[in-house]
């Protein structure tokens, strides 16, 4: 058989194959995620104009101080524990 044709045939060829097209996926993905990294550096995030900068500075800024309420809305945190020996009565006393 010609050279060609055993190269066709071989076991390890389609692993080299496979090999070249992870590695490809894998640098077009770290290559995706620094861009991803870097989109306000070169695309303005926030308006030029500064009566909307402003607005979109605060409007930024209370959606980040609302993390932790939601963070802890997620993890059930803001609720009493129904295992608590106690029960409270949740109402104005």
């Amino acid at each position: 058989m010609p050279a060609k044709h055993v190269s066709l045939l071989d076991p390890l060829s389609k692993l080299d194959v496979r090999e070249d097209i992870m590695r490809k996926l894998v640098c077009t993905g770290l290559l995706l995620a620094t861009t991803a990294l870097h989109v306000g550096c070169v695309i303005p995030m926030y308006s030029s104009d500064p009566a909307i900068r402003a607005r979109q500075l605060i409007y930024m800024s209370e959606n980040l101080r609302m993390i932790n309420d939601i963070w802890e809305r997620i993890w059930y945190v803001d609720m009493p524990d129904i295992e608590t020996p106690y029960r409270t009565h949740g109402g104005v006393i």
